[in-house]
């Protein structure tokens, strides 16, 4: 496999941490020759979604966290997700597999890493990495020599020059009142011309009155927060996974997925458990899409979930995000059913995609149950009534054009 660079910010911390990823870990180094590992615009999505369901340690999209690179221990699926280790622009996390068949997680922050050894015994190896007061081990195998060359050449960095600041979901200013344009700069993805689009109308819907500062504002996080799940794999934030609805959209979007829940607790959040044999295949089919040009597939059914039938949904309204958890009884849902979580994720993303290009374009006010099917024509003329004429493809997500590997 040829790989390129990835894209690197502007901050000279995460570029100094891309660089030493591409010189001690890439393809030339030889990290590829039993895994995958990769720059992020070479990722196939399926995996780096699967990876952050079965860690649950994914980016912290609330200071901008970018997820650089994705190695997998084995190349063929599933076995390739026993042991990975996905690199942020501020950590490294993972897992890998133990001798007595459970697995063992891996959190490493980069401003925490010390010195890293690696002992060889006959039968075996060991590296220790020092991760402020701790010294964790890692078991990688043959991978071993180029993780500690990584770790040896990152703690040569000052600690405080490891990790880039944060970058929030949206910073009003006097000049930029609902933070829309100042979002539009930091978009990563060149391509990404739906949410460029969506912040450019929140800007002008101000400027005309028609959306309050605060509304504007709102909106602006919900879509930053939309495009950075779908560039770098779904967020989290204090242990809950982040979804760019509020609690009753995201409530109807599992609806429409599961039809109606077989138990609703309301306090004190409010939990919805569904049935996953009462999957809806077809639930896009459903929806007037924009022009039918929203690239959104027919969804198929889930692959097998094990012993699991119900999950529950817990969830809250977060600020301007809605807080969530997969739960099979009091587990995560991601340690009975990691597939089950990874396609509920993905079958998110695109319902998230419809429902905050609605609530962009009709605010508050329309009902969530409703919300879902308004239809397309309305939806194309109330944008064009603040951007004038416009070519309704832009609409469509980038990230459903990429190829699925499993697929």
């Amino acid at each position: 496999m040829q790989t390129t660079p990835a894209t690197t910010s502007s901050t000279p911390s995460s570029t100094r941490v891309e660089a030493l990823i591409h010189q001690h870990l890439l393809l030339e180094r030889g990290f590829l020759s039993g895994g995958e590992c990769m720059p992020v615009e070479d990722w196939p999505w399926i995996d780096v979604g699967e990876a952050i369901a079965r860690c649950a340690l994914a980016p912290e999209h609330l200071v901008g966290e970018r997820t650089i690179a994705l190695f997998t221990m084995e190349q063929d699926y599933p076995d390739c997700f026993q042991g990975f280790l996905l690199f942020t622009d501020r950590r490294v996390v993972g897992r890998y597999p133990r001798i007595n068949g459970t697995h063992a997680d891996v959190h490493l922050r980069y401003g925490w890493i010390g010195a890293a050894q690696l002992t060889k015994g006959m039968l075996s190896q060991k590296l220790t990495v020092q991760h402020g007061d701790q010294a964790v081990e890692l078991a990688f195998g043959a991978y071993d020599e180029q993780l500690k060359a990584f770790f040896d050449a990152l703690a040569q960095i000052p600690p405080a020059q490891r990790e880039p600041a944060p970058r929030p979901l949206c910073a009003p200013s006097e000049a930029d009142p609902t933070g829309a344009r100042g979002a539009a700069a930091q978009l990563i993805e060149p391509d990404d011309q739906r949410n460029a689009f969506l912040l450019e109308y929140i800007a002008r819907a101000h400027a005309a009155g028609e959306i309050p500062v605060e509304i504007g504002a709102d909106l602006v996080s919900r879509v930053v927060l939309q495009s950075r799940n779908e560039t770098f794999g779904r967020g989290v934030c204090d242990g809950s996974w982040m979804s760019p609805l509020g609690r009753d959209d995201l409530s109807n979007v599992l609806v429409a997925l599961y039809k109606n829940p077989v138990r609703h607790v309301e306090e004190p959040d409010r939990a919805l458990t569904f049935d996953v044999r009462n999957k809806v295949d077809k639930v896009l089919d459903a929806i007037d899409r924009v022009d039918a040009v929203l690239s959104l597939d027919v969804m198929g059914a889930i692959g097998p979930t094990g012993d699991v039938n119900l999950f529950t949904c817990l969830m809250r309204d977060t600020g301007s995000f809605c807080s969530f958890r997969l739960l099979d009884g009091n587990l995560p849902l991601r340690q009975r059913a990691p597939d089950l979580t990874e396609e509920l994720h993905a079958q998110l993303d695109r319902l998230e995609a419809v429902m905050v290009l609605r609530r962009c374009a009709f605010g508050w006010n329309a009902p969530a149950t409703t919300l879902m099917h308004t239809p397309s024509s309305d939806l194309i003329a109330r944008f064009a009534s603040v951007m004038g004429d416009f070519d309704a493809t832009i609409l469509g997500r980038p990230q459903d054009q990429r190829t699925r590997k499993r697929d």
